[in-house]
């Protein structure tokens, strides 16, 4: 029992310095972006001939009129030369007649026959309107099918997903497109940071907070070691030829990421998956703690599904480097089930009498510490890396919150992360 209890300790020490190394390193990338932040005429991206075309896809949960709204959002999105693809899976008959009614769509006689393998495709819809739009419906599939049909369906050379849950400005993809006009011969990919909109409650600072610990580390920090994988609410674009070179999607948007990053260093390629520091979409989190944990549910199940792709790709456990996959493992697996083992450990030897009450105390205390200083860590470096502060009421709330947060919502947060890891969910 005392040699688990050291190893668990050792497993909370080695996340606490980690955790510290990521963020710093983050900070320190991030005041370098804005340093070279270049000034970029959006209007001249518009206008611009050189600005390749993008495939806006919709692959929503189901059919139903409910995202009517969502797919008009996405065509009156400002671009030059643009189209929506929108893949329906497993329609009924009157879904599929509410969204002709909605779209004026007649039955096309283009066919789905690109590269990637995908179920049976029932029907392909154009529209009358003077719309660029494609919907697809087709029987449904494994999770990444739908991602895979739009992506054959696509005609232009860069695909852009949206979150169906996130908002987003008109000019988003203006602002999306940026770092591919940069460097557009080796960027294969890229992702976008997304806003966490709150209110100012406690709950509210909780999702801030995991909002920043996630930005800094998981987000700008692998990125600098070109390590990228997006999170759910942000927007991705991606190269349509380097999506099928990779051989398609075989789980969500991040598992589609980590298979680029995958193939491309198989093939000894330079290449690069930037990220966009600044949101372009937002995320509305409820100041409850279920509407936070459904976020935190989302983020842990792209992450569970991208490890888990891993062993099929061509770099296996090196996809993204000597130690990245592994660094998420740890973070996102091994540590909450350490940090739950820990708190079973110490009940179980108080109640056995292997263990005072004072150095149980001490251990806890010791477990709650180590997440609140990585959490106030990531509220300090945001002021240090960004050059417009917060306002004090607002950098004193947050703090506040990592505090707090290590008093009934970490421990619940990491029960629910376990079983969420193996979990196939998409939206």
């Amino acid at each position: 029992m005392v040699y688990t209890f050291d190893a668990m300790v050792a497993l909370l020490a080695i996340h606490l310095i980690g955790g510290l190394y990521v963020l710093l390193r983050g900070c320190l990338i991030l005041r370098v972006w804005r340093r070279e932040a270049p000034f970029v005429e959006r209007t001249a991206i518009l206008k611009s001939p050189l600005t390749p075309g993008i495939s806006v896809v919709l692959t929503p949960p189901d059919a139903s009129s409910a995202w009517h709204p969502l797919a008009r959002r996405l065509l009156g999105l400002e671009f030059g030369e643009s189209e929506l693809v929108v893949v329906l899976e497993g329609a009924t008959q009157d879904e599929l007649q509410s969204w002709a009614r909605e779209f004026r769509l007649f039955a096309s006689l283009e066919t789905i026959t690109g590269p990637i393998a995908i179920s049976p495709v029932r029907g392909v819809y154009e529209s009358s309107a003077s719309i660029r739009l494609i919907v697809v419906d087709k029987e449904p599939g494994p999770p990444g099918d739908a991602l895979n049909a739009a992506v054959d369906a696509a005609s232009l050379p860069l695909v852009a997903v949206f979150d169906p849950e996130s908002e987003f400005q008109q000019d988003a993809l203006l602002r999306l497109v940026v770092p591919m006009l940069e460097s557009s011969g080796d960027t294969v990919a890229l992702a976008s940071a997304v806003e966490c909109g709150t209110g100012d409650s406690l709950v509210g600072g909780f999702a801030q907070i995991e909002y920043l610990r996630s930005w800094l580390g998981r987000s700008i920090a692998f990125a600098g070691w070109n390590g990228l994988l997006p999170e759910p609410g942000g927007a991705a674009l991606v190269d349509r030829q380097a999506v099928i070179d990779a051989g398609g999607c075989h789980g969500g948007v991040a598992p589609m990421f980590l298979a680029l990053h995958s193939h491309a260093r198989a093939a000894g390629r330079a290449y690069r998956i930037p990220y966009i520091p600044d949101p372009i979409t937002s995320i509305e989190v409820r100041d409850e703690v279920p509407s936070l944990l459904h976020q935190v549910v989302r983020r842990q199940a792209w992450i569970g599904q991208s490890i888990r792709q891993a062993p099929s790709l061509p770099r296996g456990w090196r996809s993204l480097g000597s130690w990245g996959l592994s660094a998420l493992l740890f973070t996102r697996l091994v540590r909450p089930l350490a940090e739950v083992a820990l708190y079973l450990v110490i009940v179980a030897s108080l109640v056995a009498g292997w263990m005072s009450l004072g150095l149980a105390s001490a251990a806890i205390l010791m477990t709650i510490a180590s997440g609140t200083i990585i959490s106030a860590a990531a509220v300090v470096l945001r002021e240090v890396a960004e050059y417009t502060p917060a306002p004090p009421s607002r950098l004193t709330r947050l703090l506040i919150a990592s505090f707090a947060e290590g008093f009934g919502y970490r421990q619940l947060r990491d029960l629910r992360m376990i079983p969420a890891f193996f979990s196939s969910q998409n939206h």
